[in-house]
């Protein structure tokens, strides 16, 4: 700190004696025959030898250990497996077809294809002729085959209404007058 203090008057002086900053300035630069100040040569430390040190030791010495031989053992040698003798080659047994029958239900009764007829008015109130030919029942729905039409509970043919369809017959409402179809 002195040295740039001593720095400082010296210009401060300069400024005194030349105001209008006109003199000259001189460099000097320190003669090369001139003694130096010499600084001390750094010392190697026993320090830093030793942080140099300890890492490669102890590098060394898990190189040593880890490429031994015996430290790790080495697997058992394992005999290739033997090979047994070919078997005797067997032609395959011919496959074993079993005939099967299956059983049909039916649901609908078997009546032969005959033309649709024309619905006849019945002596009595005047209902039309229907012929039940089937019913059937899915779930919790039923349809019923009346005169060659599937019809459902709510549905109107011939002008009669399905008001109920049970497992062998169907009821029906015709004009306030029920009645059952049967087969």
């Amino acid at each position: 700190m002195s040295i740039i203090f001593e720095a400082l008057k010296k210009v401060e002086q300069e400024k005194r004696e030349d105001p209008l900053g006109c003199s000259s300035i001189v460099f000097t630069l320190p003669d090369k025959e001139a003694p130096a100040e010499r600084r001390p040569a750094p010392r190697f430390r026993v320090w830093d030898a030793a942080m140099i040190a300890i890492p490669v030791l102890l590098l060394g010495a898990v190189l040593v250990l880890l490429f031994r031989p015996g430290i790790f053992p080495s697997p058992a040698p394992v005999a290739p497996p033997r090979m047994p003798a070919a078997p005797p080659v067997i032609p395959p047994a011919p496959p074993v077809i079993k005939e099967v029958r299956l059983e049909t239900k039916q649901i609908l009764p078997i009546v032969p294809a005959s033309p649709p007829e024309a619905p006849k008015p019945s002596q009595k109130n005047n209902i039309p002729e229907l012929r039940l030919k089937g019913v059937s029942h899915t779930g919790n729905k039923s349809w019923a085959f009346i005169n060659e039409k599937m019809v459902k509970l709510g549905d109107v043919i011939e002008g009669a209404e399905v008001i109920q369809i049970m497992a062998d017959r169907v009821r029906l409402r015709y004009g306030g007058v029920e009645f059952t179809l049967s087969y």
